[in-house]
C-alpha cells in the first residue's frame, strides 16, 4: 500500500478556457505532454463526509478496453478554497479484471455503492507538477495541479500564473460530489 500526501487544486473551465490553457501549457519549455487517459471512478460510502473510497480503472484505450491500472483508493479531502493537502492511501488491485470486481461486490456490500465519475484526462508534466486537464462525463472541463513531491506550494501558484489560473475559480469538491449535487439539481 502507498501512501501519499499531495498538494493541488482544481478549477472549472469552459471549453474556450480550456482551449487557452492547453495553447498555454504547450509554450511552457519544460511541458511535457505524456498521455491520455481513461478512467472510470466507482464511489463507496464512507462514514465522514470529506473521507472518500473508491475503486479507479484506467485504460489506454477508450471504457473497458485494456485496463492497465486498477486501484483501491481511500482519502481525506478538506473541501476548502485553498491549495489542498490530501492524504491518500492507494492500494493496487493488479490488472485483471476479476480482481477489482470483487473488490467492488464487496464495498458495495459491506459500505454501499454512490455512483461512478467517468472522466477523460490528458496529463502533461511541468517539473515534479502533474496538470490534469480533464473532460468530466456529466460535469465539463477542469484543470487539476498536483505537485508530485515535496510541500511546495509556491511551485503550483507559480505554474497557476503561468497559466492565468485565476484563484476565484477554485473548485473544493471532489468530483463525485459535483456530480452528485449536479444530478440534484436536474431533479428540479
Amino acid at each position: 500500500m502507498n501512501t501519499k500526501k499531495h498538494f493541488g487544486i482544481k478549477v472549472r473551465l469552459s471549453k474556450e478556457e480550456l482551449d487557452q490553457l492547453v495553447d498555454k501549457l504547450n509554450t511552457i519549455d519544460n511541458c511535457k505532454y505524456v498521455n491520455r487517459i481513461y478512467q472510470k471512478n466507482m464511489y463507496f460510502k464512507c462514514r465522514d463526509i470529506n473521507d472518500k473510497m473508491k475503486i479507479r480503472t484506467e485504460y489506454n484505450i477508450k471504457w473497458d478496453i485494456g485496463a492497465y491500472v486498477n486501484q483501491l483508493i481511500c482519502y481525506k479531502r478538506n473541501n476548502k478554497k485553498d491549495v489542498e493537502l490530501d492524504s491518500c492511501y492507494i492500494i493496487d488491485l493488479g490488472k485483471e479484471e476479476t480482481s477489482w470486481k470483487c473488490y467492488f461486490k464487496v464495498l458495495q456490500f459491506t459500505n454501499g455503492y454512490i455512483d461512478i465519475v467517468r472522466k477523460t484526462r490528458d496529463l502533461y508534466m511541468i517539473g515534479n507538477t502533474r496538470v490534469y486537464v480533464d473532460d468530466i462525463d456529466d460535469l465539463g472541463f477542469f484543470v487539476e495541479l498536483v505537485l508530485v513531491e515535496g510541500k511546495e506550494e509556491e511551485k503550483v501558484i507559480a505554474i497557476m500564473k503561468k497559466l492565468d489560473i485565476n484563484i476565484n475559480n477554485f473548485v473544493n469538491h471532489s468530483y463525485i460530489d459535483l456530480l452528485l449535487i449536479q444530478k440534484h439539481l436536474n431533479k428540479f
